[in-house]
């Protein structure tokens, strides 16, 4: 039953990616990096208000063991009246927003893609039912059917001259059918008759620690954009955004995927300490293993794929993707002590993790974009070592796990595609002629290296990915 729940999880976060990218990268041969940049930075600030609306409820009932339909029907009048107030407050914040970044075009832009709150709102209790029982089948055919819809109706819009609205389309309607489609397959309805204040003050300890950790989450994977948007301009954020949408949010759906699975799994088994350090320690090797190449894809072939498909004002994001893919493959194992933290039960921790690492991100970028974007890349760079060094610290306290075994787990990995990217940037320096066909050899040896060094570190890896590709979903 976990092993389906996890490839069905796995098949939801990579399908939304795949398709998202795929839309994402049209949309970017049809429109601007300003254009980009634009919605970004709205983005941002829906993203920010939307984090309102749970509260951390939607984990909360997640976690609770015995949670009933009386906390379901509060949680979901407390969502509902949550989002016609962040609709309304964004609405009259827009203003603001748009003169403090002296772009007023904000101001519609934002009013537009705030409705997806409401519709965000009202399906929010029903995705956490479907997480709870682990229907991610559900949740996979929903995921591609909005994203394909949304992704359809933005390219039209863009090929008919819409401009950054065709972004906007895009977003909203993807809001929109994901709630129509929760609502529509997940048997469950709210009784009103059982909505009480004691139900919310049930779930309130936990959950508003959850939302403190979650905001400031948020804030440390925005400050990018938001000081960005502030200190340089719309064109730049549209580049970096570029940048971090190609490379980030492809291996975020492979962390989400992991950590959807992970949360309501060590959630069930929270009090067998040697079960939960074996599974977390393990989905620390297997999401490293699994996004490795795909950062070596990126790095090597991203220069020649942007030259030949973009138009030049994208060309700048070549130098800032090859950072990037250092800071993915790390975010990617410092993702999981998030899930173990919630699922013990120590969310006060996950508030004090949460705000040292937004601190850290807000100094670092802050200072970062004195240097402009290159800048920012190398301060989340650092900032996300640091991020590292911390997790080998609280996972070896939480899961009684010896430092220099989670030393190992960590850092292997990054000193690895390291040594692949040096390997393969020496040979490009040696060669006189520098094509696609030549990169395209040079990823193919970096595989083969990859390939026999996981064989000879952790031969049973191969043998267990190969048996739940045979096994996927059909």
């Amino acid at each position: 039953m976990s092993i389906s729940a996890l490839r069905w999880s796995f098949a939801q976060q990579l399908s939304r990616q795949i398709i998202s990218i795929v839309v994402y990268l049209v949309l970017a041969k049809l429109l601007s990096p300003v254009d980009f940049g634009l919605v970004a930075i709205a983005a941002v600030w829906i993203a920010v208000s939307t984090l309102f609306l749970d509260s951390g409820f939607g984990t909360a009932l997640i976690q609770k063991k015995d949670a009933g339909d009386e906390h379901y029907s509060s949680v979901f009048v407390v969502n509902i009246c949550a989002g016609f107030f962040v609709y309304l407050l964004i609405y009259l914040g827009s203003p603001a927003l748009s003169s403090y970044y002296k772009q007023p075009e904000l101001i519609d832009i934002l009013r537009v893609m705030a409705i997806s709150v409401i519709f965000t709102a009202i399906a929010s209790t029903k995705i956490s039912i479907a997480q709870k029982a682990m229907n991610f089948r559900m949740l996979t055919i929903r995921d591609v059917s909005a994203v394909l819809a949304g992704g359809c109706g933005g390219i039209l819009a863009a090929l008919y001259g819409y401009g950054v609205w065709s972004l906007v389309l895009q977003a909203v309607t993807t809001s929109v059918i994901l709630s129509l489609i929760t609502w529509k397959v997940v048997a469950w309805n709210p009784n009103l008759f059982l909505v009480s204040l004691r139900s919310i003050k049930d779930l309130w300890g936990f959950s508003s620690k959850i939302f403190l950790f979650g905001l400031l989450k948020l804030l440390s994977q925005s400050v990018d954009i938001i000081l960005i948007g502030l200190l340089l301009n719309p064109a730049a954020v549209g580049l970096y955004a570029f940048s971090t949408k190609t490379i980030i949010m492809p291996i975020s759906s492979i962390r989400a995927a992991y950590g959807a699975y992970l949360f309501p799994r060590f959630s069930t088994i929270q009090g067998d300490t040697v079960k939960i350090s074996f599974e977390y320690t393990d989905s620390i090797k297997r999401i490293s293993y699994f996004v490795t190449p795909i950062l070596l894809v990126a790095y090597f072939l991203s220069d020649d794929a942007i030259v030949n498909f973009f138009d030049k004002p994208w060309h700048s994001a070549i130098e800032l993707i090859r950072i990037v893919t250092f800071v993915a493959l790390m975010q990617s194992v410092i993702a999981p002590i998030g899930e173990l933290i919630k699922a013990i039960g120590r969310p006060g921790l996950l508030v004090l993790w949460g705000g040292g690492f937004t601190a850290a991100s807000v100094c670092a970028i802050y200072f970062g974009t004195y240097f402009q974007l290159m800048g920012v890349a190398w301060a989340l760079l650092l900032v996300n070592m640091g991020g590292v060094a911390a997790c080998i610290i609280i996972s070896g306290r939480l899961i009684k796990a010896p430092l220099r075994l989670l030393f190992r787990i960590y850092t292997l990995p990054i000193i690895f595609f390291t040594v692949l990217v040096f390997i393969g940037n020496l040979i490009e320096s040696v060669l006189v002629v520098s094509t696609f066909l030549t990169s395209v050899a040079i990823l193919l040896l970096l595989l083969l290296l990859y390939v026999f060094a996981l064989q000879y570190w952790d031969p049973a890896y191969l043998k267990s990915w190969c048996n739940i590709v045979r096994r996927a979903p059909r």
